[in-house]
């Protein structure tokens, strides 16, 4: 019981760690993004392209996760909490 408990904590800080990451990748896009307006591009108008864009990377940052979590959730099982039984 108390191993289900702690992986489920594990779980959870991978889960939390992942969307983290994702938003500070978005972050440094967006900043990058504004540089890259205020010396080459010039647009008047770059709120839609940035939220656009931050869109694009959590969803896909979402379907990469999704799609490897069975695989990851198995892994953290196997390497740390092998008693644990379905």
């Amino acid at each position: 019981m108390l191993n289900k408990i702690f992986y489920n904590i594990v779980l959870g800080i991978v889960t939390v760690t992942h969307f983290f990451v994702t938003f500070v990748v978005a972050l440094f896009i967006m900043s990058t993004l504004n540089i890259l307006n205020e010396r080459l591009l010039h647009l008047a108008r770059l709120n839609f392209l940035e939220v656009l864009i931050t869109v694009v990377i959590f969803t896909a940052s979402a379907v990469a996760f999704f799609r490897s979590f069975k695989k990851t959730s198995l892994s953290i099982r196997e390497n740390f909490f092998r008693d644990i039984s379905e």
